[in-house]
């Protein structure tokens, strides 16, 4: 092989492994940018949520950002989070099954888990909202049956923030359930009961 042929062919290799570091120096450049983004796109109130819910299940702030860039919305991480503290696996691997198509319902049974373990007694039951149909739904059959009931998903985000934040918050449950049963989202009401807390 002559001088110049070889220097052709690293000269062309050379320009390949050049093209290539640029391209996923780019795609890494993209996927931080994006990440930026979504951090930017949370508004205040949901970055406390966020923070809020890490505290409570013992999860780095940093991986509950991560979680939150996954393609679910903040008020659903408590779910994620509950999930994975309860079926002893990755945070990663139940937003990967969320992903992929599965309700929470599902991903709840899928281990080994009920909705009636998401009970809260209360004195006072909202008649509106998702936590007053997920209640109507116990009041409905013997407590005996509650590990049957399968409920939509934002019955299920209810029920889950009802228990987080009434725990984080030191509030009656009552008052949380009521402050679900007012509010568009779990986010909203976070917001409103922080608010009523410091008034």
């Amino acid at each position: 092989m002559s001088g110049s042929w070889s220097r052709a062919i690293s000269d062309s290799g050379a320009r390949h492994r050049a093209a290539l570091r640029a391209a996923l120096g780019a795609a890494v450049v993209g996927f931080c940018l994006g990440c930026a983004g979504t951090v930017e796109a949370q508004t205040r109130e949901e970055r406390a949520f966020l923070r809020s819910a890490a505290n409570h299940f013992g999860v780095a702030e940093g991986e509950v950002a991560f979680l939150a860039q996954g393609g679910v919305s903040p008020d659903e991480i408590p779910v994620v989070l509950h999930l994975a503290r309860g079926a002893g696996v990755s945070a990663e691997a139940i937003l990967a099954l969320r992903r992929g198509g599965q309700s929470w319902s599902e991903l709840l049974r899928r281990y080994g888990m009920h909705t009636g373990q998401l009970y809260v007694r209360l004195e006072v039951v909202p008649t509106s909202g998702a936590v007053g149909r997920a209640y109507q739904e116990f009041a409905a059959r013997p407590r005996a049956s509650w590990e049957i009931i399968r409920l939509p998903d934002d019955q299920m985000v209810a029920l889950v923030a009802l228990n987080f934040l009434h725990v984080y918050l030191d509030l009656p449950p009552e008052r949380v359930a009521a402050a679900l049963a007012e509010a568009a989202t779990p986010v909203e009401a976070y917001r409103v009961l922080l608010s009523r807390r410091s008034a």
